[in-house]
């Protein structure tokens, strides 16, 4: 959406760029930014950014409450209850309610165990995993209504796509991880949009979240990765309140010489700041998870497992498959041997010799024991991938491509292409997938018919006044 300027900045004699006070005609990237964050309002969202946000809100509470199966999950839930007191915040899944930074952390943390959830396409992060805790922690506090929900995930969206967009590239050759990196501007502005902060209060949480940036790629495959995401939660939670309270920040650490872009990737913001009429939730979309696994394996295990409904392969028919991919993807998939159920998730060579084996790709499926299967790894074996030059996408185009041929014994070849895998734009899971895919996450923690009733409530949301009695049927019995 938006290009990267060229044009020379002038400083003050400080080393530091111009910054521009409320009043000053003085356009600056933090300002474009304020700008969108201070014009989203309910009643003015295209009915399709309302749909995909209560989408984005059951996916996400579906995905957390699965993630109370990863050790992770407890791990930073019995520091949050030991390093946080009783507060007005729920924690997913559980009958504790703790200060929001602590709901914040470990519900992030939950939405992301499974690296089930869904995926910003505008700048390739985690984006409801980091905004919607933050969002929700705030919210329940204030007794905010879904209408405000709705509203403050939007925006906060909205704010990390324009920071984000045009630092994807950069990010993934230095080794940040974006969504905690990028997510963290998103949860402030969600979190300080439902406390009702003034603009220049949101310019402080925005300059104290840049402060508190941070995530590396190095740590895909081990349980520290969801907490990156608990981690920007809570960091944008703590960034506005800090802000209301009175703790200041450049007005321009996202643009300043010495502030975020310089910093994190050595460049200059773009010139400006796309405005609201074209929303990134509509525009570029989010992407739900047929399987928990990195999106970068999807393509290919949406090919494979076509191709063996097709043609009734067998695993000890396959005598080798060759996968190509776009040239991002082995950037992603970190562990082609993985020695746990954590790495397996970054593998490409797991996710289609499980494919290939089970004729599907599920939550049981990554366990360390399953990873050590000694079919498992003769299938993977006989993977090969590689890097499709032939995959070419219009640059506005994100989301990664597949190209998938299994040679079987026999010596016949079958091939498939998937430029989008089923749950991304243009080839968007419907709504009775999602219901589907819901139930069998929160089945795993709650009973049925909270189930059904939290269901309802997040297709509803605009309908209801209270967020809290949305996350009273998320509260386990425990």
């Amino acid at each position: 959406m938006n290009r990267i300027g060229e044009a020379s900045r002038k400083g003050d004699g400080t080393g530091r760029a111009p910054s521009s006070p409320e009043g000053s005609g003085v356009a600056t990237f933090t300002g474009g930014l304020l700008d969108v964050a201070g014009a989203l309002r309910f009643d003015a969202l295209p009915d399709e950014a309302i749909a995909q946000a209560k989408a984005c809100v059951l996916d996400t509470l579906g995905v957390a409450l699965a993630g109370w199966s990863e050790d992770e999950s407890s791990i930073v839930f019995e520091h949050v209850r030991s390093s946080y007191g009783e507060g007005p915040s729920s924690i997913l899944g559980t009958t504790s309610s703790v200060a929001p930074e602590g709901a914040a952390l470990a519900n992030g943390t939950l939405a992301h165990a499974l690296d089930y959830d869904d995926t910003s396409w505008t700048y390739i992060g985690h984006a409801s995993a980091v905004i919607l805790p933050a969002a929700l922690a705030i919210g329940e506090s204030r007794a905010s209504s879904g209408r405000d929900l709705i509203t403050a995930y939007v925006a906060g969206l909205e704010v990390a796509a324009r920071i984000g967009e045009s630092l994807t590239d950069e990010f993934a050759r230095r080794g940040w991880h974006l969504t905690s990196a990028i997510g963290v501007f998103g949860a402030a502005i969600a979190a300080g949009s439902l406390l009702g902060l003034s603009r220049e209060q949101l310019s402080c949480a925005l300059g104290i979240a840049a402060s508190r940036a941070s995530g590396l790629k190095a740590n895909f495959g081990y349980t520290v990765k969801p907490f990156h995401a608990g981690m920007a939660a809570a960091d944008g939670v703590q960034s506005a309140l800090l802000a209301q309270a009175g703790l200041t920040a450049c007005p321009t650490a996202l643009e300043d010489r010495l502030g975020f872009f310089a910093a994190f990737a050595d460049r200059r913001p773009p010139e400006a700041v796309a405005g609201v009429d074209e929303l990134a939730i509509v525009a570029d979309g989010v992407a739900f998870k047929r399987y928990p696994s990195c999106t970068g394996s999807h393509p290919a295990v949406d090919a494979v497992l076509a191709i063996v409904a097709d043609e009734g392969i067998a695993p000890a028919d396959v005598e080798s498959v060759r996968i190509g991919t776009t040239p991002e993807v082995p950037g992603e998939l970190l562990h082609p041997w993985p020695t746990s159920g954590s790495q397996a998730k970054f593998s490409m060579g797991f996710a289609v010799a499980v494919a290939l084996s089970n004729g599907r790709l599920g939550l049981e499926h990554f366990t360390d024991e399953i990873v050590g299967d000694e079919a498992i790894r003769d299938l993977m074996r006989r993977c090969e991938v590689f890097v499709d030059t032939d995959l070419e996408r219009p640059t506005s185009r994100r989301w990664p491509a597949a190209s998938v041929e299994i040679t079987t014994a026999g010596g016949q070849v079958h091939r498939r292409r998937v430029d989008a895998a089923r749950g991304n734009p243009g080839n968007q899971l419907t709504s009775a997938e999602l219901d589907e895919k819901f139930f069998d996450c929160a089945g795993r923690t709650l009973p049925a018919a909270q189930v059904t009733a939290l269901r309802d409530l997040a297709w509803s949301l605009e309908q209801v006044d209270d967020i809290g009695e949305l996350l009273a049927q998320a509260r386990g019995t425990e």
